[in-house]
This record gives C-alpha cells, structure tokens and sequence, in this order.
C-alpha cells in the first residue's frame, strides 16, 4: 500500500537460513545469461523492497544488505549498479532482532551493523483493522491478549487467528 501511495513498484522476499546472496544479486547462468532478482529491480529502477522474516535469514548475507544501503552503488554479477533515488528497502521481523525467544524459535540475533542501516518501529496489531475484518470476534480476541499476558501464557493472539474464527 505504501509502494501504491509512492507510485513505485513493490517487491518481497521470504529470508530464511538457505537464503543466498543470489537470491539478492542474481547470478549468470550456464549459458552466460544474467538472471535478474526482484532485489536488482527495485535497486536499479526504484521501488519499495521489503526483507520478511529478516530475523530469520542468514546473518551472513545481511551482509550484501547492508553494503547494498550503504553505498550508491551495489555489486551485481554484471557489474556495478546505482542505486536509484526512489529505492527503499523495508525489513520485517517478529522480535526485535535479538535472537530466538520461546514464541519464535530459529531467529536469528540481527548484529549491530544490520540494525543500524534501520529505524526500528513496533507495529501492534490495528484496532481498526480488526475491527472491520474480525465485528464477531473482535472482544474475544481482546480478552484472550489480557488474560494471557496477564498470566504470562506465552501464546500469539493474533489478527490472523480472529480472521480464521470469523469465516467458521
């Protein structure tokens, strides 16, 4: 929604631990021939780029992230690429980059040269939106978040869930 509102184009990907820096950078296939990623795209012509799951990717390629953000310039395997003025790259994550927790196994603790290429926002579940998506359920869902967080009961009250309810 945000890339619409820009009027740029908006491209993703999924980390996780078998992520490799050519799903960022491409690479040149058996024949010689470039093979682009969405990445690249967004990079060289603009657009809004988002890193899912970036606590879960491999803390090694962030690398090619960060280097990519930090200069004007990217190595792809063609070359050096521009960055253009209109490129924004968006990372999400369910914790805040300080590693695996019981609610979020596997995450991976996001080194402090990664975070800092990043402002770091925390994003609550929308009352609005709930509201809208989730009319029968809504105040379940809000008793469910007290009562659990109340005891202590780790367990994701989620958005998701309510939507899954609401459509029984």
């Amino acid at each position: 929604q945000c890339a619409k509102l820009l009027g740029i184009p908006y491209y993703s990907i999924s980390v996780n631990e078998q992520t490799s820096k050519s799903d960022f950078l491409g690479y040149k296939d058996a024949n010689g021939q470039l093979v682009e990623t969405n990445f690249r795209k967004a990079y060289q012509n603009g657009g809004v780029f988002i890193i899912d799951e970036i606590d879960a990717g491999n803390p090694n390629i962030l690398t090619v992230v960060n280097s990519a953000l930090s200069n004007e310039t990217c190595p792809f395997p063609d070359g050096m690429v521009e960055r253009h003025p209109d490129f924004v790259c968006v990372c999400t994550a369910n914790t805040f980059g300080e590693g695996e927790s019981l609610q979020y196994i596997g995450r991976n603790i996001l080194d402090a040269a990664t975070r800092d290429r990043f402002a770091s926002l925390y994003v609550d579940y929308s009352e609005i939106l709930e509201k809208m998506l989730i009319p029968s359920f809504r105040n379940l869902l809000l008793e469910l978040r007290a009562h659990f967080k109340k005891n202590n009961i780790l367990h994701v009250v989620s958005t998701r869930s309510g939507i899954r309810l609401e459509t029984l």
